[in-house]
C-alpha cells in the first residue's frame, strides 16, 4: 500500500496554520507526564526508551498525564450554536452504523464483518488546545492472542515502563488494541493524521470519517477476518503498519502466538523475528533479555499457552 503523502507548505489550510502555532504539547499527547513521576533516578536515556515503548504500544495517544491530572473528555460537543451542537460519541455512531460498525463502549465501535478470530475495531479520541482534534485508531484483535500478550507484558517489557503505568493508574481500555494503526494516517487527516473538528458541521464530519472507513480502511484490511490472515498482515512492513509504529514485544508476541496456535514450525517463527530483531530489541527488557533469549522464551511460553488454551471447555 502506498504511503500517506505528506502536503508541502503551499495552499496550507487554516487547520495547518493553527497546528503550526500550537507547542509539542498541543499537537499530540507527549508521554511525558508519568516519566515525570515514576520513583527512582531515570536516565535520559531510559526514559527516551520508554516514550519510544508507549507511542508503539499506544501511538500518539496514552497515559498522557499522571492520574491527578486527567485529560480531558474526548466527547466533545461538535458543531456551531447552541441548538445545533452535538456529541461526538452519538455523532460517530450514527455515522458508523451505517457503514457496518456499532458502537461498544464511548468512541469505540466494532465492525460488523468481524469474526471470533479476528475483531475490527474502531477508536477515537481528541486533543489539542483547544480540544478540538479528532484522529482516530483501527485496531485487529483476536482475543484470545490479546490475552497472551496482555498475561506477558511485565514479564518482558523494561521495568520502568511497568513503574510508569503503575504510578499513573492506567489501565488499557477494554477494546484497546494492540495490534492498531492510524485511520487518519491511511486517509491522509494531515497535520498529525488528525481532523480540526471546527471546520466540519456534524453532517460534514460524519461524512469524512465515513469516506476514511469505506474508501481507505475497508480495502486496506477488508478480508482480514481469519488468524491466518492476521498473521499474514503482522508479518508484513508495509504503511500503515511499519514495524517502526508497531513493533517490539507486543507484536512479537502476537505472531507467535498465531503462528502456535496455527501449528506452524517455530523456527519458521524464529526466522520472521530475527528479521525484525532491530524493531524488537529496543523494547525488551534489556537487564535480563538479549533478543536471542527474548525469542526462544516467547516461542516456548506461546506455544504452552495454546496447549493450555486448547484444553479449556469450548476450545
Amino acid at each position: 500500500m502506498k504511503a500517506p503523502s505528506q502536503s508541502g507548505d503551499g495552499g496550507r489550510s487554516p487547520q495547518a496554520d493553527r497546528a503550526a502555532e500550537a507547542s509539542p504539547d498541543q499537537t499530540r499527547h507527549q508521554i511525558v507526564g508519568p516519566l515525570m513521576v515514576v520513583p527512582g533516578t531515570v536516565s535520559d536515556a531510559e526514559r527516551a526508551r520508554a516514550r519510544r515503548i508507549f507511542e508503539a504500544t499506544f501511538g500518539a495517544a496514552g497515559p498522557a498525564e499522571p492520574k491527578e491530572a486527567a485529560p480531558e473528555d474526548s466527547n466533545i460537543d461538535v458543531g456551531e450554536g447552541k441548538e445545533k451542537r452535538v456529541k461526538l460519541d452519538p455523532l460517530l455512531a450514527d455515522a458508523l452504523a451505517k457503514v457496518g460498525y456499532r458502537r461498544v463502549a464511548k468512541l469505540a465501535y466494532r465492525a460488523e464483518r468481524s469474526t471470533d478470530d479476528v475483531e475490527h475495531v474502531l477508536s477515537f479520541d481528541t486533543y489539542g488546545t483547544p480540544n478540538v482534534y479528532l484522529r482516530g485508531d483501527a485496531g485487529l484483535r483476536n482475543r484470545e492472542t490479546e490475552q497472551f500478550v496482555s498475561s506477558r507484558r511485565e514479564q518482558y517489557q523494561p521495568a520502568l515502563v511497568t513503574r510508569t503505568l503503575r504510578s499513573t493508574g492506567y489501565r488499557f481500555p477494554p477494546w484497546f488494541c494492540a495490534m492498531h494503526f492510524s485511520l487518519g494516517a491511511i486517509a491522509e487527516w494531515g497535520i498529525q493524521s488528525s481532523v480540526d473538528t471546527t471546520l466540519f458541521s456534524p453532517d460534514e464530519l460524519a461524512r469524512k470519517v465515513q469516506e476514511a472507513v469505506q474508501g481507505k480502511l475497508a480495502p486496506y484490511v477488508g478480508d482480514i477476518t481469519t488468524t491466518a490472515k492476521l498473521l499474514e498482515f503482522l508479518e508484513r512492513d508495509e504503511e500503515p503498519m511499519r514495524w517502526f509504529r508497531i513493533g517490539g514485544y507486543a507484536r512479537a508476541a502476537y505472531i507467535a502466538y498465531l503462528a502456535a496456535k496455527l501449528g506452524r514450525d517455530p523456527s519458521e517463527t524464529r526466522r520472521v523475528l530475527v528479521k525484525y530483531g532491530a524493531r524488537i530489541v529496543d523494547m525488551i527488557d534489556q537487564t535480563r533479555l538479549t533478543l536471542d533469549t527474548f525469542i526462544e522464551e516467547l516461542l516456548g511460553d506461546a506455544e504452552a499457552a495454546v496447549q493450555a488454551n486448547s484444553k479449556q471447555p469450548g476450545q
